[in-house]
């Protein structure tokens, strides 16, 4: 229910932009103040307002907050993201180390490898869905079963 709400404020956010940005478009300034009758050109200029008005507020959002501050922040968040992972690789290998040296066996250390993945599954967790996120998730699955079919040989 909340996504169709969603959705249908932005379609009458749309309509309401494309209204008012029909003033200013570049469309209507190359076309004059032209009306047509037809509906199919009506259709037509609608798309075009519609797309315009779409360009336009990717091409300021751009502007405003694609940043070479706010690439250096992401690529930042990226390295960290990275030393996340070399932290619980080596603390992966540290544990079974220590659990080969002592002695305990594979299912064992299965055990604690999956309690490793299930306590930094849940820290990437809080990073929500977002592409990132959603690789990280993915590379640590990744490592995690590697290391398990590595213990199995």
């Amino acid at each position: 229910m909340k996504k169709i709400l969603l959705a249908l404020g932005y379609i009458a956010g749309v309509v309401v932009g494309a209204k008012f940005a029909h003033k200013n478009s570049q469309a209507t300034k190359k076309k004059g103040v032209h009306k047509s009758s037809d509906i199919k050109d009506q259709a037509i200029d609608v798309g075009k307002e519609f797309i315009t008005t779409h360009k336009n507020a990717f091409d300021e959002i751009k502007k405003e907050y694609w940043t070479p501050e706010n690439k250096k922040l992401l690529l930042s968040k990226k390295t960290d993201l990275m030393k996340f992972f070399d932290l619980i690789r080596a603390e992966v290998t540290e544990t079974i180390a220590e659990l080969k040296e002592n002695g305990v066996d594979t299912e064992e250390i299965h055990k604690k490898i999956e309690s490793i993945y299930a306590e930094k599954s849940t820290i990437l967790k809080k990073l929500g869905n977002t592409p990132t996120a959603i690789e990280a998730k993915k590379k640590l699955s990744t490592m995690i079963e590697s290391t398990k079919r590595a213990l199995k040989k």
